[in-house]
């Protein structure tokens, strides 16, 4: 992801994860995934898609934005800790908050 994520400090925050291999949509029902910011400060789980059955979603809640996001710039991974002891990262990007709360 090229662009940070930016979401107003008064708003909740929903994305649709999808990834692909090769240009083939990757299944990703059933997989344990986990949105974490750098140094571990805040992790949150996705949830299965109600737009696609191949996809996941992100929801932030306002408190999970205000209490979670930062101001600055931060990096942040999307985790499949499906297989204990065989976690891989699927994306990365960066996030902030912006606006007041």
């Amino acid at each position: 992801m090229a662009d940070t994520i930016q979401i107003h400090g008064r708003s909740s925050f929903n994305a649709e994860v999808a990834f692909s291999d090769g240009g083939v949509a990757v299944d990703l029902t059933g997989k344990v995934l986990f949105f974490e910011l750098a140094g571990g400060a805040f992790r949150k789980a996705l949830v299965p898609s109600i737009k696609s059955p191949l996809n996941a979603t992100l929801h932030l809640t306002v408190a999970e934005v205000v209490n979670n996001i930062p101001t600055s710039r931060t990096d942040f991974i999307i985790r499949d800790e499906t297989i204990p002891g065989d976690e891989l990262v699927l994306g990365e990007g960066s996030i902030k908050r912006t606006g007041w709360k």
